[in-house]
């Protein structure tokens, strides 16, 4: 079942335009974080940054218990 709901999250992140650059200088911040996630360059950093998060948080609260 988790499988399943993040191979369906991924599928809709994925499928989604992403935010170009204006370039202008004077960006918002929540432009730039929309860009880092939706652009497909960038993604996959974002997707090896979340899953070393997982993996720790994972680790972490398996060994505590």
């Amino acid at each position: 079942m988790t499988r399943t709901l993040l191979t369906g999250a991924a599928a809709l992140f994925l499928a989604g335009n992403a935010s170009a650059h204006t370039g202008a200088h004077g960006q918002s911040v929540i432009t730039e974080i929309a860009h880092w996630l939706s652009s497909p360059v960038h993604s996959a950093g974002t997707f090896i940054a979340l899953a070393a998060l997982v993996g720790a948080a994972v680790y972490f609260r398996r060994r505590k218990a």
